[in-house]
């Protein structure tokens, strides 16, 4: 084990993929930034430029 001092430091996130339906066809994105809220739900963070937001707001 290494001390790193006073750093900001990066840690290995798990990657997931995200499935949302836009405008009725399947879309897919790789995210990188996830957390988990509690046991039905989840928090993703994604830009506001990414196609996939607007099926994930109105599926859920």
């Amino acid at each position: 084990m290494k001390n790193l001092g006073p750093v900001l430091a990066l840690y290995p996130m798990p990657m997931v993929v995200i499935g949302a339906n836009v405008n009725e066809k399947p879309s897919w994105t790789l995210v990188g930034h996830i957390g988990i809220v509690s046991h039905d739900s989840v928090l993703v963070s994604l830009a506001k430029p990414h196609y996939i937001n607007k099926g994930i707001k109105e599926t859920g």
